[in-house]
């Protein structure tokens, strides 16, 4: 086996093993997500870590008294989001129905279109990021 030969085949393994190690690298990182997300029962999950970095539990056994309230509450908490989306799709609808006799055809046709394109798929969750107004 010739040098170049042997370049080839280390930088081959080299390419190969690093893709390797960032498919496991990027599925751990997304199962940890997505235990996260399930812990707290909300998009993006990071409630749990929020309030356990803000209240700093003394030991495993408040942390799991933590996660018990969390738990009680992620319910709760899911429910009052959907009730929320409802009435906001309930009022888009309205507000369509409204604007109906002012549009011409064109207009209600792209307006019908972005009604179903929301309702296909909702806009993400976005978190605030800590120490920044809404608006930066």
């Amino acid at each position: 086996m010739n040098i170049r030969m042997k370049t080839a085949l280390i930088l081959i393994g080299t390419f190969l093993l690093g893709g390797v190690l960032g498919a496991l690298l990027l599925g751990s990182i997304r199962g940890e997500r997505e235990s996260a997300r399930e812990e707290i029962g909300r998009p993006g999950g990071g409630g749990r870590h929020l309030i356990e970095r803000v209240i700093q539990p003394r030991d495993g056994e408040q942390r799991r008294a933590v996660m018990q309230v969390l738990r009680k509450w992620r319910e709760r908490h899911r429910s009052v989001l959907e009730e929320t989306h409802r009435q906001l799709r309930d009022g888009f609808d309205s507000m369509r129905a409204e604007l109906e006799p002012i549009l011409d055809e064109d207009q209600r046709e792209r307006l019908e279109q972005e009604a179903e394109r929301l309702h296909r798929h909702p806009p993400p969750h976005r978190p605030r990021r800590m120490g920044r107004s809404p608006r930066e």
